[in-house]
């Protein structure tokens, strides 16, 4: 999948109403996963300093945040039912994740 970014704009991903489900599913699979790989290298510290627990999870949140909001707000205002339920399906998957 390729993610659009504006030139000139802040860095972020670009609302794409024409994402297809199966777009939709692997961006959350793929927030998920990347997700587990950082709480897991977290957990694995012997010597936890803010630059190996607080520092990644932060920049975890802001490198996925905005394609996280992407891929849920599409179940609100997209025409098709297809990409509706995908983003439903997603929102309730990273909700799972982030408990």
């Amino acid at each position: 999948m390729v993610v659009l970014r504006a030139q000139g704009l802040a860095k972020g991903a670009v609302l794409n109403f024409a994402r297809a489900p199966k777009d939709i599913r692997a961006t959350a699979n793929t927030i998920i996963s990347r997700g587990k790989e950082i709480q897991d290298a977290v957990a694995r510290q012997q010597q936890p300093m803010f630059t190996n627990t607080i520092a990644p999870l932060a920049k975890f949140e802001n490198d996925y945040g905005a394609d996280s909001s992407v891929i849920t707000f599409l179940q609100n205002v997209s025409t098709s039912k297809s990409i509706r339920d995908a983003s439903s399906d997603a929102e309730q998957q990273l909700s799972t994740f982030r408990i």
